[in-house]
C-alpha cells in the first residue's frame, strides 16, 4: 500500500459524517474505491480485512476484496447467511462461555478476590448469563470498590430490574449491557421486535411456537418465522426442536420493554394464559375423562394444543411441567385471579400423578388466594377441596409419582 493510499484510507475510516445518509452513501463510495485500489495493489502479499459489527449482509458485500490474496473476518450478531450462501462464507458460532471459562475471565479481570469467595463469584456468572460483555463490567464495578465483597456485589444484582441499571457501564452506549441489546432489536423487522418485547411477560425456561403465536396473537406460521429471526439475531436460542429459551439478561431488558407499552403487555398477558389454561383443561381430559369441564371457547387469536391420546397429553405436560407452574405464579400477581385458580384446578391429575406435590400444595394456595379475592364461591370451594386434597396425599405418600 503507498503513502497516499493508507493516508487517504485513514482519512476516509476515521472521519466523522453528521451529513445523513447521503453523505454516508458518497464516503461508502469512496471507501470502496479507496479499499479496491489498496486490495488491488497487495500483489501476491496477504491482507487481512476486519469488518466488526455488521447489521447486515449489505452492509459487507460492498466491501469484500475481490484479490486472492485477501481474507476478511466479519463480525456480526447476525447470522449473515447471505454471505455463506453466496460467497463460500464459514461461520463461527459463539456461544455463551463455559461457567469455568466465565468464572476464569473474573479471575483474570480482578484477581484473587474470585479464589477468595468462588460461591459469589459463581453467583455473578450466572447474573451475567455468561456473557463476556457483561462480566467485564460487572469486573469493573468490583474493581472500583476494592474493599467491598463480591457477595455483596452479587447482592446488589439479584433484582433483575436493578441488574440491568448496574450493568450499563456508566450510561456508555457503546458498552453498557442494555445499549448493546437494542442495537439486535434495532435490526429485527417489526413482528419479530414485538415477539421479543412480549416473551418479556412470559413466565418459565421456554416456549412452544404455539404459545408464542398466542402471546402475540398471530398465526403459528408468523410466530415460527419471527423466533427464527430472533435465532439467527441470538436473541433467543432453541435448546429443543419447536422450544425457545431466552436468557436472564435479555429477558429482563424484553420485559423493561413491555412495561413501555402497558395496554399491549396486559392483552399478551391475557391470551398466553388463556392459550395454557385451554391447553391444560384438554390434556387433564384426554389423561382423566371424567374432569373434562366446559370451557367458553378460546378467543379467535389464541392456539390451545390439541392431544389424541393421554400418552401426547402426558408428554406436554411434561414439556410444560415448569411453564405451567410459572403461569399461576404470573396470574396470580398480574391480576388474572379467575386464570389462576382455573390454572391451578386444570393441572391438579398432572401435579397428583407426576407427584409433584411441592408444587401442587403452593399452586393451590395460590388458587385459593385469587379466588378469595374474586369473592368467586364456586373457585374458592374448589380450590379449598384441591388444597386439602394436595395436602393430604403430601402427608401420607410424600412427593414421588403415583406408582399405582
Amino acid at each position: 500500500m503507498t503513502t497516499a493510499l493508507r493516508a487517504e484510507f485513514l482519512k476516509l475510516a476515521t472521519s466523522r459524517l453528521v451529513a445523513g445518509m447521503t453523505g454516508l452513501a458518497v464516503a461508502l463510495t469512496a471507501l470502496i474505491g479507496v479499499l479496491e485500489a489498496v486490495t488491488a495493489g497487495t500483489g501476491k502479499g496477504m491482507m487481512l480485512i476486519v469488518l466488526d459489527n455488521a447489521g447486515s449482509v449489505e452492509q459487507v458485500r460492498p466491501l469484500l476484496p475481490g484479490s486472492p490474496g485477501c481474507a476478511v473476518v466479519v463480525t456480526s450478531r447476525d447470522s449473515l447467511a447471505g454471505l455463506v450462501a453466496r460467497h463460500g462464507a464459514a461461520r463461527l458460532e459463539l456461544d455463551l462461555l463455559q461457567p469455568a471459562e466465565a468464572v476464569i475471565l473474573l479471575r483474570a479481570l480482578i484477581g484473587r478476590r474470585v479464589e477468595d469467595d468462588p460461591g459469589a463469584a459463581g453467583t455473578l456468572v450466572s447474573q451475567c448469563c455468561r456473557l463476556p460483555l457483561a462480566l467485564r463490567v460487572a469486573a469493573e464495578l468490583a474493581i472500583a470498590r476494592p474493599d467491598a465483597r463480591l457477595a455483596d456485589l452479587a447482592g446488589e444484582l439479584a433484582d433483575q430490574r436493578r441488574r440491568l441499571d448496574r450493568l450499563d457501564a456508566g450510561g456508555d452506549h457503546r458498552t453498557g449491557v442494555r445499549a448493546v441489546f437494542s442495537w439486535s432489536v434495532q435490526q429485527l423487522s417489526p413482528s419479530a421486535a414485538r415477539l421479543f418485547r412480549l416473551l418479556g411477560v412470559h413466565r418459565g425456561p421456554d416456549i412452544s411456537i404455539p404459545a408464542a403465536a398466542s402471546l402475540a396473537g398471530v398465526e403459528p406460521a408468523q410466530a415460527g418465522g419471527d423466533l427464527a429471526e430472533l435465532a439467527g439475531a441470538h436473541l433467543v436460542t432453541e435448546p429443543a426442536p419447536g422450544r425457545y429459551s431466552v436468557h436472564d439478561l435479555l429477558h429482563a431488558y424484553a420485559a423493561e420493554q413491555a412495561r413501555t407499552r402497558e395496554h399491549e403487555r396486559r392483552a399478551a398477558i391475557g391470551r398466553l394464559l388463556d392459550h395454557y389454561l385451554h391447553s391444560a383443561r384438554a390434556a387433564a381430559a384426554a389423561i382423566s375423562p371424567d374432569t373434562a369441564a366446559m370451557l367458553t371457547p378460546a378467543a379467535p387469536e389464541v392456539v390451545p394444543a390439541a392431544f389424541l391420546s393421554a400418552r401426547q397429553a402426558c408428554a406436554w405436560y411434561e414439556a410444560e411441567h415448569q411453564v405451567l407452574v410459572a403461569a399461576v405464579t404470573l396470574a396470580a400477581e398480574t391480576g388474572f385471579d379467575a386464570y389462576a385458580w382455573q390454572l391451578s384446578a386444570a393441572l391438579y391429575v398432572f401435579l397428583d400423578w407426576g407427584g409433584h406435590l411441592h408444587e401442587w400444595v403452593a399452586a393451590q394456595r395460590a388458587a385459593l388466594d385469587a379466588a378469595t379475592r374474586l369473592e368467586d364461591k364456586a373457585g374458592q370451594a374448589r380450590s379449598s377441596f384441591l388444597l386439602g386434597l394436595s395436602r393430604v396425599r403430601l402427608v401420607c405418600r410424600g412427593p414421588g409419582p403415583r406408582r399405582e
